[in-house]
């Protein structure tokens, strides 16, 4: 087996994943050995001419991956990946060319691979006309309108949810103001999968003097890739009451991340 250093490489990361590039002197196939836990490591002695010399040190990882260069057979240059990564990961990788991957002597150094620095991912939309909600039923919001979305959270084709591209600690919210008659109770609840409720603002409308009420609501919580929330409204007249557009606040649905998935 050839013996080889590194003579270049280099790391593309961006939001969702990690690629590397790697020249060695000497034709070899590289593996890779990454984790997003720093590994612990320990100091490799040899003997030489009957002197006991430190030579580096050896990786104990708990549970390495192990990917192999996209080339086929011995080459100059080594391609990993792309790696999928969560946004907020640290990775830690080291490149072999042996069956035995931590032996110092056939082993890159250690490389560790910070976050990206991204803004982060949020949006808000509204909807631009006036909106009926039917009588006695959870009816979700619809929204049309995008103030922005720089992650990708709208979709026209479902126009009442916000669904989660990434996995993370977000904040989201809504608010909305109604046109009411006396006699009517008014609510709007935060849904997750269409299921699970989990924040709602209520309010009994008795007052003749007053035709119209603002709700909102907004809550904290952790959601995985492919999660959808949706802001619920409710009625408790038999006819149907109107979800007034305003143009800053009604109705208006927001959604920003704000940390990684808390374990």
């Amino acid at each position: 087996m050839s013996w080889w250093t590194l003579t270049y490489f280099d790391n593309d990361r961006d939001l969702n994943s990690l690629l590397v590039l790697a020249r060695t002197n000497h034709p070899a196939h590289l593996m890779m050995a990454w984790s997003t836990t720093k590994p612990a490591r320990q100091p490799v002695y040899r003997w030489v001419r009957g002197k006991r010399v430190f030579c580096g040190y050896k990786y104990i990882w708990d549970t390495p991956n192990l990917t192999e260069q996209n080339q086929s057979l011995d080459t100059f240059e080594h391609i990993f990946g792309p790696i999928a990564l969560q946004p907020t990961d640290h990775v830690w990788y080291v490149l072999s060319s042996t069956a035995k991957l931590y032996e110092r002597y056939c082993q890159s150094p250690l490389i560790h691979v910070p976050p990206p620095e991204v803004q982060m991912a949020s949006a808000r939309i509204f909807h631009s006309i006036d909106q009926p909600i039917p009588g006695m039923i959870a009816t979700p919001v619809a929204f049309d309108s995008v103030l922005w979305d720089n992650y990708n959270f709208y979709d026209p084709a479902q126009p009442t949810r916000l669904t989660v591209p990434i996995g993370g600690l977000y904040q989201f919210g809504a608010s909305t103001h109604w046109l009411v008659g006396v006699n009517t109770g008014l609510r709007i609840r935060l849904c997750l999968n269409a299921t699970l409720q989990l924040a709602g603002q209520s309010h009994w409308c008795n007052n003749p003097v007053w035709a119209d009420w603002d709700l909102s609501v907004q809550t904290l919580y952790r959601l995985q890739p492919g999660d959808f929330v949706q802001v619920l409204a409710y009625n408790s007249h038999a006819a149907a009451r109107t979800l007034e557009a305003m143009p800053n606040y009604s109705p208006h649905f927001w959604i920003r991340l704000v940390g990684p998935y808390p374990l």
